[in-house]
């Protein structure tokens, strides 16, 4: 009795995602020349293309985003006695290590430079050298694959509804596996616009300048925040994109839609350059001097995004650099005077949030079991040291404050020293809420973020506001 052959697709079927753009991604990371080779390797065809950047993939098969739904169904097919087959236009290198991972396949087949682009009728060409013509189940999820599901015995499609209701118009499908997808929303998700929250920071000068009833002022600095935003924006999804591996190993980051593969590689190499260029064009009709902000932000923020964050300590200070320039932008948009009190207020009592950040994020790794971040450089032991600088650079912020408001150039900038004075408690106890909470373990997300959504932290945030607004307005 001849037993049951299922051909199985690679990209997008097996896993959600596209072996070319892992590879991709993966070769530009360990060398950024590379971006300037693809073309020249391209031109040589598709199979040197592939060729040339597998050599550079050295990656875990067993994190990437596999059809759960579609592999629970080759498992019971195998246990019910089929030979399954692996069968991709991926370089044959990066075929056979996942069929190697995923431990159910009787054996591959992919792109070499000998058999070319193994896609279309290529493909087909094989199947039916290797099996028989109608001898074999496909399972693939492209137009592409038209010719293969016309010759095999039976076709099996994985897809949304949409593409499903595509290849049914085209091709007899046995069997579907629909992947439930909304694209708006992920895309919104992989923008991380819940984080533009933080550029609302660039509105803060306003208050000191007393600039409240300026209407060019308030739209310079809506322009400036959504430049801002989507610069943002592009530096996240350039993040996860660097970062993939790292996130599809971290229990919360491997749902993140380019991780989780719920938003393609490809559409986020997309957007890349739109946000960029939606962010610069925002940017130049605020002023050339944040245009210049801008740049910096851009600089630090993709320096940050690649290198620094694994350097302990200044990925803090970094944290603590960005979110002050943010409110230095805002100066620069408005056209106020910068001061250095300001400022170095600012920077503490940021890079006391950046160390709660960390100090949630290891005491959840220690609830878990593990000792070390990945693409970080702390370890649980380090948790009474961060603790210790929380608190160090969070004391001396509202030390800082006071100072200020005692000081020459305090005096001369509040109306009413008492309101300035009275913001004090606040600040200290919502310092002191917010290391407390990540020292227990009941922050598991951004500071910044986790505020907006703490009716203690928000009730500080609103009454701090109201009494630094009231000790710059006179009565």
């Amino acid at each position: 009795m001849t037993s049951k052959v299922i051909a199985v697709d690679l990209d997008d079927t097996l896993v959600k995602t596209d072996m070319l753009y892992e590879s991709f991604l993966h070769a530009v990371k360990r060398n950024p020349l590379v971006l300037f080779l693809v073309i020249a390797w391209l031109f040589r065809g598709k199979a040197y293309l592939k060729y040339r950047l597998s050599s550079y993939f050295n990656f875990d098969p067993s994190i990437l985003p596999y059809n759960t739904e579609l592999l629970s169904w080759l498992k019971a097919e195998k246990q019910g006695g089929a030979k399954i087959y692996l069968v991709s236009a991926s370089d044959e290198k990066i075929v056979g290590a996942i069929a190697q991972s995923a431990g159910i396949f009787d054996g591959f087949y992919g792109t070499t430079l000998e058999r070319g682009n193994l896609s279309g009728a290529r493909k087909a060409e094989l199947l039916n050298k290797e099996f028989g013509e109608k001898k074999y189940v496909y399972v693939g999820n492209d137009t592409v694959d038209i010719p293969i599901f016309g010759q095999a015995e039976s076709a099996v499609a994985v897809g949304t509804e949409k593409s499903i209701a595509r290849l049914k118009k085209q091709a007899d499908l046995a069997k579907t596996f629909v992947i439930e997808k909304n694209r708006f929303k992920s895309i919104l998700k992989m923008a991380r616009i819940h984080q533009w929250v933080k550029n609302l920071l660039i509105f803060v000068p306003i208050i000191p300048a007393r600039h409240f009833f300026n209407i060019g002022d308030w739209g310079s600095l809506v322009l400036a925040f959504f430049s801002f935003s989507f610069t943002a924006s592009f530096v996240y999804i350039l993040n996860d994109l660097m970062d993939l591996g790292n996130d599809r190993r971290n229990e919360t980051k491997k749902h993140r839609p380019l991780a989780s593969g719920s938003v393609s590689i490809k559409l986020g190499l997309f957007f890349l350059p739109v946000f960029l260029l939606a962010g610069i064009v925002l940017g130049s009709f605020v002023s050339a001097g944040f245009l210049a902000c801008l740049a910096i932000y851009f600089v630090v923020t993709t320096l940050y995004s690649f290198r620094l964050k694994k350097i302990a300590v200044i990925d803090c200070m970094l944290l603590g650099f960005l979110y002050t320039f943010r409110m230095v932008s805002g100066i620069v948009a408005i056209s106020v005077p910068i001061s250095l009190w300001f400022v170095s207020f600012s920077f503490l009592i940021f890079f006391s949030l950046a160390g709660v950040k960390r100090l949630s994020e290891l005491h959840n790794l220690k609830a878990a079991g593990k000792v070390k971040t990945s693409g970080r450089a702390y370890t649980t032991e380090d948790i009474d040291f961060i603790s210790e600088s929380v608190m160090a650079s969070g004391f001396a912020s509202v030390v800082l404050f006071i100072l200020y408001v005692n000081a020459e150039a305090g005096a001369n900038h509040f109306e009413n020293t008492s309101f300035a004075y009275s913001c004090t408690p606040v600040l200290l106890y919502w310092i002191l809420h917010v290391s407390l909470k990540a020292r227990r373990g009941e922050m598991n997300e951004d500071p910044v973020l986790y505020a907006i959504r703490d009716p203690i932290s928000l009730t500080a945030g609103i009454l701090f506001t109201v009494l630094f607004a009231c000790s710059v307005v006179s009565f």
